[in-house]
């Protein structure tokens, strides 16, 4: 599934089918961000590739991230674990790259909650015990998001990024507000 909004190419895809290299998904996520003429993606899937919450198998959800990375595509959205996650600019390997790197946020705050994990150099935040929902506004060349807990509306990780214009550079630079 895909679509386009306002300069976004916004992408559904399958964590949970195969998606190693030269599998139908990842042939089809080549092909599509070859094909691409928006200036940033977002794309979304399940299970995240990189967390606090390391789960095995992941390999997939890694392979989906790297071809994202190397593509240029902006942000990944991703469930699974009970808590919220916004990761720092990430390399296609997990390590921090502020320049290049891809942005992740984990929102699976709608039902049974986690408990705390020790925070990780990649973590730029997380927040545990609390429901709630990632609220994301897309616009050509940036995008911003603030992350609400349900029972207060209050905004607990907000904050906006500009998306770099070129082939596959990415720039984000966050700034809260």
């Amino acid at each position: 599934l895909l679509g386009t909004a306002d300069g976004w190419l916004l992408l559904s895809l399958n964590s949970d089918i195969d998606s190693a290299p030269g599998s139908l998904q990842e042939q089809w996520l080549r092909d599509e961000l070859a094909q691409n003429t928006e200036t940033c993606v977002l794309a979304y899937f399940h299970e995240p590739p990189f967390s606090l919450r390391e789960r095995n198998g992941h390999e997939a959800q890694v392979n989906l991230f790297q071809v994202l990375h190397d593509a240029g595509a902006t942000v990944t959205l991703h469930g699974h674990n009970h808590f919220y996650e916004r990761t720092h600019p990430l390399t296609a390997d997990g390590a921090v790259d502020n320049e290049n790197g891809l942005v992740s946020f984990v929102v699976g705050t709608g039902s049974r909650l986690g408990s705390d994990s020790m925070a990780m150099p990649t973590t730029a935040k997380a927040l545990f015990g609390r429901a709630g929902l990632l609220q994301l506004r897309l616009e050509k060349g940036q995008y911003s998001w603030a992350f609400v807990d349900a029972a207060s509306g209050e905004s607990l990780d907000m904050a906006q990024g500009r998306v770099g214009v070129g082939s596959k550079v990415r720039t984000t630079l966050l700034t809260s507000f």
